[in-house]
């Protein structure tokens, strides 16, 4: 009997593309899922605040508004802290502005997130495709592993740690020989949606690991690596030009981040946070890699297959290396042995060097890809038991849902209280750059959303001799309060403070007005502070500064130093605000 071997073949491929189209279009389907509460609640979605906006969104708002897109590199903005260069919120050429441009703040904070979300997918894809699950596996493993790395709830709204594997995918083809001319694309569109200081710097020197242990190996330069290699530094330079001009060029202000005080521990402390690193990962969620629960039991046991069997794959020890020797880096930085070292670096390049663990993220879904192919073979309990570890963490991913983890707390409008602040300003009735103010109980960055012209904020870095200014105005409040002593001198906060109020505002985020009625009508009282009955401020330096209001989440009873000018209320803020004018 004549078998058509050609009208196979296409059988099978026709199969294939049939397989990829049917898990391409579920991954999407379910990226959509995902981001369908943004979409349906609007600005009444549920934020992270912390590190977010508190800080980064409204960072964005000034740095388009004051810089644009190609800021001048000794460009000032007055609007916090009496002006501060536009370098310290922005790095330079940044795409994920144009989102925020086009569509306003919180739909250019979705649609940035949704980018993000997107390039992860198609990246990790990539990634694997080419260079991690062979061939002879299933689609199901590098498409199910790339849709649980868009699933992760990457933090705030740019690509450093989403957009790793894009960058991964290139250098992997060129240590192979493989050149494409989108190669110089996919690096600068990295770099001008990511953050040098956050992932890319950790991400260079990876990479120039990878290539020296390459070098090492084989004894010949691969010259295709080497020139995407330098190509990748330059860019680096030229689209962070802000960064590296007030680095190297601009004027040499001492920063507050000099009298930065480290907390230092012992050797418990240090294998503890050693080991949260690396069995939880991130717990602060900047970098969530969600790894307990399926990948990390599943990468231990990939190891322990490899030396029974003794076929070991020397990418997949490398990256377990790396994650483990990082996670002990991690928790080092806060050993008092090694606390001279870490000081003595962080005087030479003020970055935060623990922050390898941005690169774990990406990392860890390498191992559960590897970890999936192991399982994987041609028996049908392999397929159920891959499909089973795949839904297993898709569903944790979507637990840890920006929108669970942040249901208790104030909504994007209710956190920025546009129309609220709308009336603060009528009642003011004075052009906004002709006064500074302050919040007390709020974040500074919610006035400055809404264009106010602030003595404090929340910035990376900014002038020491500015901070010591601005502590004068309430060192003898600081002083009632250890904690808020040890807090003031840890934290690069530039927040008003009170011992009654105490350090809530720094170290968590405020819960919601609907949260709080709903703790009321249970008999629960939330609201710990009722009035601030004293506060010891030096006013005269406050007005010396050019401050003039003061604007508060709680009353002030000082009517000696301050006038209440007026209260406002609004159903659809989260605060109560007292407009204090400073006598």
């Amino acid at each position: 009997m004549f078998i058509d071997k050609s009208n196979n073949k296409l059988a099978q491929l026709n199969i294939l593309i049939n397989q990829h189209n049917l898990l391409m279009w579920f991954s999407l389907f379910i990226i959509i899922i995902y981001f369908l509460p943004y979409f349906l609640l609007g600005e009444n979605f549920p934020i992270r605040i912390h590190d977010n906006a508190d800080s980064n969104i409204v960072m964005a708002k000034i740095a388009l508004e004051d810089g644009g897109f190609f800021p001048a590199p000794n460009a000032i903005t007055y609007r916090i802290m009496n002006g501060i260069p536009i370098s310290t919120i922005d790095s330079g050429i940044n795409l994920y502005l144009i989102p925020f441009k086009i569509f306003g703040f919180y739909w250019g904070y979705v649609v940035n997130k949704l980018i993000v979300s997107l390039t992860a997918f198609w990246g990790m894809l990539l990634l694997l495709r080419s260079h991690i699950v062979s061939k002879e596996k299933s689609n199901l493993i590098y498409y199910g592993v790339a849709l649980c790395f868009a699933l992760l709830p990457f933090w705030s709204f740019n690509l450093p740690v989403a957009g790793v594997p894009l960058v991964l995918y290139v250098f992997f083809n060129r240590r192979k020989g493989i050149v494409k001319k989108t190669d110089w694309l996919l690096i600068l569109y990295y770099l001008a949606y990511s953050s040098l200081i956050f992932t890319g710097l950790f991400l260079i020197v990876f990479i120039g690991i990878i290539g020296i242990i390459d070098l090492i190996r084989q004894k010949k330069i691969n010259l295709h690596f080497l020139y995407a290699f330098i190509f990748l530094i330059i860019s680096t330079i030229l689209i962070n030009y802000l960064l590296f001009y007030s680095f190297f060029l601009g004027e040499k202000i001492p920063s507050n981040r000099l009298e930065k005080v480290w907390m230092h521990y012992g050797i418990v402390q240090f294998l503890k946070e050693s080991f949260i690193m690396f069995v939880k990962g991130d717990i602060h969620t900047h970098a969530s890699s969600l790894q307990t629960i399926i990948i990390l039991p599943l990468s231990l046991i990939a190891l322990a297959w490899m030396i029974i069997k003794k076929q070991f794959n020397f990418l997949f020890l490398f990256i377990l290396f790396f994650i483990a020797a990082t996670s002990i880096f991690h928790g080092m930085e806060k050993w008092d042995r090694y606390s001279q070292i870490h000081l003595f670096l962080w005087n030479i390049v003020p970055i935060n060097l623990r922050r390898f663990f941005t690169l774990h993220p990406p990392l860890w879904a390498v191992l559960f890809a590897f970890s999936l192919s192991i399982v994987w073979n041609k028996k049908i309990w392999s397929k159920i038991l891959v499909s089973i570890f795949l839904v297993v963490q898709v569903v944790y991913c979507f637990l840890n849902h920006e929108f669970i983890k942040n249901k208790d707390y104030p909504t994007f409008k209710a956190f920025y209280a546009e129309n609220q602040f709308k009336e603060v300003k009528n009642s003011i009735n004075e052009p906004l750059n002709s006064f500074r103010v302050a919040s007390l109980g709020l974040h500074p960055a919610i006035t400055q959303f809404n264009g106010f012209y602030t003595l404090d904020g929340f910035v990376p870095s900014y002038s020491l001799n500015y901070r010591h200014d601005f502590k004068k105005i309430m060192e003898k409040e600081i002083e009632k309060s250890p904690a808020l002593k040890l807090l003031y001198s840890v934290s690069s906060r530039c927040y008003l403070l009170s011992s009654e109020l105490g350090i809530e505002l720094l170290v968590s985020n405020p819960i919601s007005r609907k949260k709080n009625i709903e703790l009321n009508k249970q008999g629960i009282d939330n609201t710990s502070v009722k009035a601030i009955s004293q506060l010891d401020y030096n006013y005269e330096q406050f007005k010396k500064m050019g401050g003039k209001y003061i604007i508060s989440s709680v009353p002030i009873n000082d009517s000696v130093h301050l006038n209440l000018k007026n209260t406002f209320e609004d159903e659809e803020s989260n605060w109560t605000i007292y407009l204090y004018y400073v006598l």
